[in-house]
């Protein structure tokens, strides 16, 4: 009887730990904000009949520019077979590295299919890189969600931005979850997005924001951003009248490597540039006056090497030296408390037959701001067991005493008594 009583308890509690990992894995799924996307039959393939949309570029884009494609993709895209997408032409992509679930606890998730692609496009020999789909409705989640990413990503190779996927999830058609019932203003969400970018640029990552013009137009000041936008317009043009430096103009696109439909993107790439390959780190972004920071800077320059291009040395600027210089080895040191932000500069001579010297100049600048704020006064301990007025003050203040003069005989006592030992 006992034999079978332990059985049947070893089997309940086997089934309740199960729950208990199963079931988070579960909620995460159905709490994905990107879900309602593939409601109904979002992953179907795109008909084989439909007529070819002939795509109108921004006429500024028109000269100057390379026009490259990249596709993005996460769990929804099922398994990726990277080669054969690599064999069909494309050198970019944009992985999901994970999102915040829309229901009321927020979780933070890493997308299940992050690191396959990730590792598969990068040993493919596609430029890479990633997004993160909020659902913040704070500069402090922004924050949290952008060191989530950063561990993500670490030790890996990206070439394109970390970008700032902000857009309300959708169920049944209509808009729902956490973001959108936050009501945020379009101040506090433009907040949140260069929140997010600047942690990812602290970390020596290039930062971008990705919205529909619905988003810009009436949820983020776009002229108050400080990173490129990755518009998501599915048209035939981008009928967007800001700056932009990618267009998502379709989800329903077909790629050899991956099954059924598929997000795909103009990529605009100024010529002659070597685009987010220049990095730039700082040790600290927020420096109590008094103390110092370092910067360093890097550019990932084998391929433009190899091409003939050469990589000068780095620059520094402060942009007000009445808070914080910096010198040419990029060591800041604070002058008084304020904001300032450190502007790195890097030279890239492109070879140009047309140009006199057959070199072109190309600037590469990165712009970290740094906050030189007043160090807190260390904790005095002896002030802290003084009273603050009142009988009872005075007998915890007496307590407090003798209870450090107990533990100050409980360590000496062994320390005299081994030594009589000896």
């Amino acid at each position: 009887m006992k034999k079978s009583f332990k059985s049947a308890l070893c089997t309940i509690l086997s089934i309740i730990m199960l729950c208990t990992v199963i079931l988070p894995t579960v909620n995460a799924l159905y709490d994905d904000p990107m879900s309602g996307r593939f409601e109904n039959g979002g992953t179907a393939s795109k008909n084989s009949t439909q007529e070819e949309i002939v795509y109108v570029h921004d006429s500024k884009f028109s000269t100057g520019y390379t026009r490259a494609e990249v596709v993005d993709v996460s769990s929804h895209n099922g398994d990726i077979n990277w080669s054969s997408v690599a064999a069909s032409g494309i050198k970019y992509a944009m992985v999901r590295a994970g999102y915040r679930g829309y229901g009321s606890d927020g979780a933070l998730n890493t997308d299940s299919k992050f690191r396959a692609n990730v590792s598969g496009a990068i040993a493919a020999g596609l430029d890479v890189g990633v997004y993160f789909y909020t659902q913040a409705t704070s500069n402090a989640e922004a924050i949290e969600e952008a060191d989530y990413v950063i561990g993500l990503i670490s030790g890996f190779d990206l070439k394109l931005p970390v970008a700032y996927d902000c857009e309300f999830a959708e169920s049944g058609g209509n808009y729902t979850g956490r973001f959108y019932n936050a009501r945020l203003t379009s101040y506090q969400i433009t907040s949140m997005c260069n929140a997010f970018c600047d942690r990812v640029v602290s970390a020596g990552y290039s930062g971008m924001v990705y919205a529909n013009p619905y988003m810009f137009a009436n949820k983020i000041n776009a002229a108050s951003l400080q990173y490129p936008v990755w518009l998501a317009s599915f048209s035939d043009s981008a009928k967007y009248d800001g700056d932009y430096t990618m267009w998502q103009y379709s989800s329903k696109e077909t790629v050899p490597g991956i099954d059924g439909n598929v997000d795909k993107s103009f990529y605009y790439i100024k010529d002659g540039t070597a685009p987010e390959r220049f990095r730039v780190h700082t040790s600290k972004l927020n420096v109590y006056l008094g103390e110092t920071a370092q910067m360093s800077a890097f550019f990932d320059s084998a391929e433009f090497l190899n091409a003939g291009c050469r990589v000068g040395g780095v620059t520094w600027a402060s942009s007000n030296e009445e808070v914080l210089k910096v010198d040419s080895y990029g060591n800041v040191t604070t002058v008084a408390l304020g904001q300032a932000s450190v502007t790195a500069t890097l030279t890239v001579s492109v070879p140009d037959s047309r140009a006199s010297g057959g070199y072109t100049d190309y600037i590469q600048q990165k712009t970290i701001p740094i906050t030189v704020s007043e160090k807190p006064p260390e904790p005095d301990p002896i002030s802290s067991l003084l009273p603050s007025g009142g009988g009872g003050d005075y007998i915890t203040m007496i307590m407090n005493l003798l209870s450090m003069f107990i533990k100050f005989i409980a360590r000496i006592i062994p320390m005299l008594t081994g030594g009589l030992a000896q």
